[in-house]
């Protein structure tokens, strides 16, 4: 089974503490990624991290709503990157 993509569409904020990702599985069967999301401050440093384990579809893209609320860092939060594999778990 190869790895999938992630590609972030919206950055969390204090006004929705949720990071929204596109998660696509390339794959003929079913699976489950996991996705990581860094929150960063103005100055560019990652004020904290999440993940998330989500499943997708075969040959499917799935939207994630990864809540970040309990970093505790949504108000410092300028901007988020995301890393572009998605690892197939199972």
């Amino acid at each position: 089974m190869k790895d999938g993509t992630a590609v972030l569409t919206r950055c969390a904020s204090m006004d929705d503490p949720f990071v929204t990702l596109q998660v696509h599985n390339p794959n003929a069967r079913d699976g489950v990624f996991s996705v990581t999301v860094g929150l960063q401050d103005s100055a560019g440093r990652t004020v904290a991290e999440a993940g998330a384990q989500e499943p997708v579809a075969a040959k499917d893209t799935a939207t994630v709503r990864l809540g970040v609320a309990g970093t505790g860092h949504v108000d410092k939060t300028t901007h988020c990157t995301v890393e572009p594999r998605a690892t197939f778990d199972w």
